[in-house]
This record gives C-alpha cells, structure tokens and sequence, in this order.
C-alpha cells in the first residue's frame, strides 16, 4: 500500500499554481465580455448610430422625425402612444421591397391624434434603441392647426457650383421663434414651405412673424455638403437668386426688397421709393400657391386706384396704392382649384390705361403642394378651429434637436452563455488536477 501511495505522489504532475491562474484566466473571459456589452461608450463599435433626433413639421395630426447618421444604414422607426400599440415606418424614401442605406433620415407619422404624447423607438441596422420603459424619445401633438399668417411660401432651387439643379437636399428651417420645419428638394432642386400655420416653438401659441424677422436655413445632401443661410423673410420669400450648396451667406444686413418683374426685367424695388409703373410682383408667374386666400403684392403709380380681376371666379376688387405706389391684397374668400389669373388695371398721370397679368395655380390641397417638396406632411391644414394650442410639453418635446440618451442593447447573447459553460468545465477539470 504504501510502494503504490510513493508510486502516486511521485508521478510528475501539473503545477497547482498554473492550473489556478489558467482556469482563472478562462473564468475572467465571459465577465470581459459581459463588461465589454454593457459598459462600451459605443455599443455599435465602428458603426454609426443615430446621433440627432429632430421633431419637424408638427401639428395636430402629424409630425415628421428626422435624423442623421455618420454612416449610411437602413433605419426604421417605431412609435406608439400611452395605449401601448407599436406602429413601423419606413423613411420616406423607401419601400419594403427596396431600402437604401442612407445618413439622411426622414420618416412622416399620418393620422396622429391631436394633444397626444407619442414615444419612440430607433431600428438601426436591426439593433433597437429605446425601449416600454425607456423611450428613446418622444413628443406631444399640438392641440389644433390654424393659420396664424398671410406670409408667402419660402422657396428656392439649391443648384451646384455649375449651376446644375440638386436634387434631394435636406433644408431645415426655422422663423424667428418659430417651430422647426423641413423639407427635401424636388427632382428639379426646387423647394417650398408653407409659412401659413407657424406657432411659437416654447410656448406653442400661434405665431405670426414680420416680413423682418430672421430665417435660419441650413441645407445638406447625402454626401454631407452643406450650407446655411440667415436672411429676413423677405428676402427668401422668394429667393432671389438660387442657393449654391456649399457657400453660406448672411443676408441679414441687406434691406428688405420687392420683387419687381416688368417686361420679363427683374430689378428690385425699396419700399421708400416711388414708383409709377404697374406691375404684380407676387404671385410669380406659373407659381404654385399653398392655400386658398393668396397674397397678391405690387406697385402702381402712387395714391391711385387698382382694380383687381379675376376672371375664373367673375370677381373685381378695387383697392389703392400708397404714397410709395405699393398695394397688397389678400382676398376674403377662397379661390377655386385650378389654374387662375389675375389682372391689374390702373390708369397713370397721362389717363393712359395701364395693365398687368400674371397666371398661377392653386392645388387640391396645401398637402399637395408640400408632398411634391417633401414627401412628408402637410403643413397647410384644411380646417381653421378656433382654439389656441396652450401645450405643457414633455422632455425634449421642444420641436427642436433631440440628442437621445446613448442606449445600450439590453441582453446577453447565447455566445456568452457557451463561453461561460465551458470555463465552468475546465475549472472542474482543474480541480481533479489539483488534487
């Protein structure tokens, strides 16, 4: 018995101590990875992520989401209100059948209810960020849409340095302390955005800027080239010249001037002086209107009557201009869908009969007019109530940029479990080694 016991105690076995520190060092491997999932400052490694969640265009029944990415990804969005019913959609851009990997994020929630708060959810290359009880984020629909102004649309066309149209360039816009609004320009490089229903982005009552008050407009494309733009309202309702993606301008300090079209000549025109030739500066020609009670401005030789006609509705207004020769009229009735025109009359200091035309369309609907700008919702509502929108709202709920809370995946992945069960093996080998 004891030549065997020798026999057992002298045969070369392995080391206690490196049988502990192996076995430990395989032990540790899962908790690295376990500490590696819920604690990296960046749970998508190399891959980009939402970084900026944006609120635009809300009203009472709609709201647009929009955000960017370092990277091109395929990202969806999730939202659902306190009944807990979770809603998909897809950006804009993007059908089931065929989604494209882009930076440039846009997704356009229909038939919301109104004063009702919404969460969301970011799918991002199929990792979720948010959750029930953590929503990445959320915002609060208004309690009404009114119109709350008689501001011309602003519009544009975005072209690059050779003057070629841009198509799909994001513009962000806001009025003032306006809410913030966006849209995508057209296949033509052609934008437009109804200034017809602004409310007060912190308080969320209507709002009805000065042709004075500054717009902040800032434009990008897919590949990240980028411009932005300060001017006052009148000077970007139109634009005058088209927006060249790339060169940022300030036109802040430039007095506010009327567009004058005499003859197909483009000049301008101040306010302080006169004028005695009759024209329509607004609409342009051909110009699609939003609305149904459009802004007509002008000039005419100064304190003299102008008669307004339009012949599709068998109407007539007069109306006078000022000691400058400018008029303005919006009409007290709506005007029907279709093509229409209007034309001046006034008669100048030698009785001579001066006129003026100009031809311009009004669509089914101002949604018509922002789906061809955007593709998104409507920011011309087709009932006035009566009501004024007084919202307390939620966190982040401003209309403005919302940087979400740096979410992590929440789980632990069946990889892990394996590590974890084969560390448990060979530590139990490693005891029956040791002793």
């Amino acid at each position: 018995m004891s030549d065997y016991y020798k026999l057992y105690t002298n045969e070369r076995r392995v080391p206690g101590i490196l049988v502990v520190l192996v076995v430990g060092l395989i032990f540790s491997i899962p908790f690295f990875f376990l500490h590696k999932q819920t604690s990296s400052p960046d749970a998508l490694g190399n891959t980009s992520r939402p970084v900026v969640v944006e609120i635009l265009n809300q009203t009472a029944t709609s709201t647009d989401i929009y955000w960017k990415t370092e990277k091109p990804s395929i990202d969806t969005l999730i939202y659902w209100d306190t009944a807990g019913t979770k809603n998909t959609v897809l950006d804009i851009h993007d059908i089931e059948s065929s989604k494209i990997p882009r930076r440039l994020h846009f997704f356009s929630l229909k038939n919301l209810i109104a004063k009702t708060t919404y969460f969301l959810q970011i799918n991002h290359e199929n990792v979720l960020f948010g959750s029930n009880q953590q929503p990445y984020t959320s915002f609060t629909t208004l309690m009404t849409s009114a119109i709350s102004t008689t501001l011309p649309p602003l519009y544009g066309k975005v072209v690059d340095t050779a003057g070629n149209p841009i198509p799909d360039v994001f513009l962000k816009v806001r009025v003032g302390k306006g809410q913030r609004m966006g849209a995508f320009t057209k296949s033509d490089g052609s934008f437009l955005i109804s200034l017809c229903c602004l409310y007060n982005g912190e308080t969320f009552e209507l709002y009805n800027p000065a042709r004075t008050e500054i717009v902040n407009l800032q434009f990008e494309n897919e590949s990240g080239l980028s411009s932005f733009i300060t001017a006052p309202i009148s000077a970007v309702s139109p634009f005058q010249n088209s927006v060249k993606l790339g060169e940022n301008s300030n036109l802040v300090s430039s007095l506010p001037q009327e567009p004058q079209v005499i003859l197909g000549a483009q000049t301008g025109i101040s306010k302080d002086s006169k004028t005695s030739i009759l024209a329509i500066y607004y609409p342009k020609d051909s110009a699609v209107i939003p609305g149904f009670r459009p802004l007509f401005k002008g000039s005419a030789p100064p304190n003299t009557s102008v008669t307004l006609s339009f012949p599709k509705e068998t109407r007539s207004f007069e109306i006078k201009s000022d000691t400058a020769g400018l008029w303005e009229f919006v009409p007290k009735f709506n005007l029907k869908v279709g093509a229409q025109t209007v034309i001046a009359k006034s008669i100048d200091t030698n009785q001579k009969v001066l006129t003026a035309t100009r031809v311009f369309n009004i669509p089914k609907s101002g949604q018509d007019v922002l789906g061809e700008a955007t593709g998104s919702a409507s920011l011309t509502p087709t009932s006035v109530p009566t009501d004024v929108p007084v919202i307390t709202p939620t966190v982040g709920v401003t209309g403005g940029p919302t940087t979400g809370p740096t979410l992590i995946p929440s789980g632990i992945g069946f990889e892990l479990f394996g590590i974890s069960g084969i560390a448990l093996m060979l530590l139990g080998a490693g005891i029956i080694l040791l002793f």
